[in-house]
């Protein structure tokens, strides 16, 4: 994957910008499957069901993954795959990455591939976050902290963490992780120089070049429908 620098932001194609690629009842299903996702494994974090990020993610991810397969949406078909590079957990990431997402639209006569790259912390974790935000942002602008608190999950920009120092990641004003799918499936939010992932192997190559955790890819077909 390109390096691009982290203050230029990648081209967007002509015409994303002034309206959805997507349409509004597929955004739409597809927050409300994130957000569902969420609060339930938010909810096991509060009930000390689930320690660490690393199976919190996992769990967030998976069912993200089921929610987005169950979806029927007439004219339009959603799937989501998703691996796990378990190597990642046995030594430092040298991309500073737990996550790497990445969309696939298909219109009848135009399509989009983009991508993004997340650190997850538990709250209160800041445990080399600045290194591992200056780590992503020399892969790509797209690149975010998953903060994951008992009362739900924030996300930030990884710039914002590392443009001042002494600011606290809890302090920041945040998106809610079904408030950023959304904004990810909408063509709003994202690095447009992230490689097409059109079966399980380029994810898995995917996962191996930018070393994270757990890699998804969320396909959008209009034109097809759930069989």
């Amino acid at each position: 994957m390109p390096a691009p620098s982290s203050t230029k932001l990648s081209p967007v194609p002509k015409g994303c910008a002034s309206h959805m690629l997507v349409k509004p009842p597929v955004v739409g299903r597809v927050q409300k499957v994130a957000k569902q996702a969420a609060d339930r494994t938010t909810s096991e974090l509060s009930l000390g069901q689930i320690v660490g990020d690393e199976p919190f993610t996992e769990r967030l991810i998976t069912r993200t993954q089921d929610g987005v397969n169950a979806l029927n949406v007439p004219g339009v078909l959603t799937e989501m795959r998703t691996l796990t590079n378990r190597r990642k957990y046995s030594e430092e990431s040298r991309s500073g990455a737990d996550v790497v997402g990445v969309l696939n639209v298909e219109l009848p006569s135009f399509s989009i591939s983009k991508g993004f790259l997340a650190q997850a912390k538990l709250q209160g974790n800041r445990k080399d976050l600045h290194q591992q935000c200056h780590k992503m942002l020399c892969l790509s602008h797209a690149s975010y902290v998953f903060i994951y608190r008992r009362d739900g999950i924030k996300v930030l920009p990884a710039q914002s963490i590392i443009s001042d120092y002494d600011i606290r990641p809890d302090n920041l004003s945040a998106m809610t992780f079904g408030g950023f799918m959304r904004e990810f499936v909408k063509c709003f939010l994202g690095d447009w120089t992230f490689p097409k992932v059109i079966d399980p192997q380029s994810l898995e190559g995917l996962l191996e070049r930018t070393d994270a955790g757990v890699g998804f890819r969320l396909s959008i077909t209009y034109g097809r429908e759930r069989p």
